[in-house]
């Protein structure tokens, strides 16, 4: 869509691209602002997370309201979407529409082929442990770097300068491993 009005205008694709990041950084600014406003605490998700897999095991008849993660202030009540204490579901589901949507106007949206099981061992894997990081840092980019960093909060900072850290380590990683 934005590749066929950038032919039937004199906007080059290089300024649409620029502008679409601009216009993209501003409404996530805005989404931002608003959560803070109207939920009175920071944007996170890997809480949900959290809140999805008690959730599960709730339901196999465990009690993960004895667990200590939800023994230390966080919320396991019944009123969230799909599991107990997942309110933010919604935020989630809308991170994944709005991703796939602007992946989908910037025509940038394309099925790969798997070609090794490799890929999907490495992926799995590669998903876990970004996982377990952001239990262990008590936040994913959304909230232990985007929040806090529009916050002026340090964390935020030093969270970016590991997560940059880390990003590098494992290109590395990965191109000796599969390529």
């Amino acid at each position: 869509m934005v590749k066929s009005y950038v032919r039937t205008n004199s906007i080059s694709a290089a300024d649409c691209r620029r502008l679409a990041v601009l216009v993209s950084g501003l409404l996530l600014a805005l989404l931002n602002i608003s959560f803070l406003a109207v939920m009175q605490e920071p944007w996170g998700i890997s809480s949900v997370i959290a809140h999805w897999g008690a959730g599960i095991v709730k339901l196999s008849g465990s009690h993960p309201e004895n667990w200590r993660y939800f023994q230390q202030g966080h919320d396991l009540s019944p009123s969230g979407f799909l599991f107990p204490g997942a309110d933010d579901t919604w935020l989630i589901l809308g991170l994944v529409a709005g991703s796939l949507l602007s992946a989908l106007l910037a025509s940038e949206f394309r099925w790969k082929k798997i070609r090794q099981p490799r890929q999907i061992i490495l992926a799995v894997t590669g998903g876990a442990l970004m996982g377990l990081g952001a239990r262990l840092a008590d936040g994913c980019n959304v909230g232990a770097f985007f929040s806090a960093v529009s916050s002026l909060s340090l964390h935020g900072w030093i969270f970016a300068v590991f997560t940059l850290a880390g990003t590098y380590a494992g290109i590395k990683l990965l191109t000796r491993l599969y390529l």
